[in-house]
């Protein structure tokens, strides 16, 4: 157990145990509070972040790459969600993706056409270029492969939805 850190009285909110020593709240309780605030002051915390990351550049740096490495799967969902967003918008298709959503697709598939589990692509149903939503009834999973012969066969003129 570190210093600032003690177990006794429980707290006064959730009694929990696990206290500060210097205020009467639980660490959890102070986490909450704290993640309330961030919601609450959104630019305030953007502005907070941003000055931490500047006065703490290498620091910021290693944290940042250590969530990397340790969520590999996140960091693909999330850029895959990303590039839908930015492609739907510029076409101006509807929907927006969430991160979970296509995780969820990620971590439960495999290609739907050859049942691969390697090089997965998040891939639209009907392509956002003709007319699709950027909607997870749309998504499906593809290996590299057949995403790029999907990709060929659309620009051919022969797209069918599977």
């Amino acid at each position: 157990m570190s210093a600032s850190h003690f177990e006794g009285s429980p707290c006064s909110k959730c009694s929990g145990t696990l206290r500060y020593t210097s205020g009467r709240s639980c660490v959890a309780c102070a986490r909450a509070r704290a993640t309330r605030w961030a919601v609450d002051n959104a630019s305030k915390h953007c502005e907070n972040v941003k000055r931490w990351q500047s006065n703490n550049g290498t620091q910021a740096r290693a944290i940042a790459q250590s969530w990397k490495t340790n969520n590999p799967n996140k960091l693909r969902a999330g850029n895959a969600a990303w590039r839908a967003n930015d492609t739907a918008r510029k076409f101006g298709c509807a929907g927006k993706l969430a991160t979970a959503d296509v995780l969820a697709l990620f971590e439960a598939a495999s290609c739907a056409l050859c049942g691969t589990f390697e090089d997965l692509e998040l891939d639209h149903k009907r392509p956002l270029s003709m007319g699709g939503s950027n909607t997870p009834d749309n998504l499906r999973v593809l290996c590299r492969t057949h995403n790029m012969s999907e990709y060929w066969r659309m620009k051919q003129g022969e797209h069918i939805e599977h």
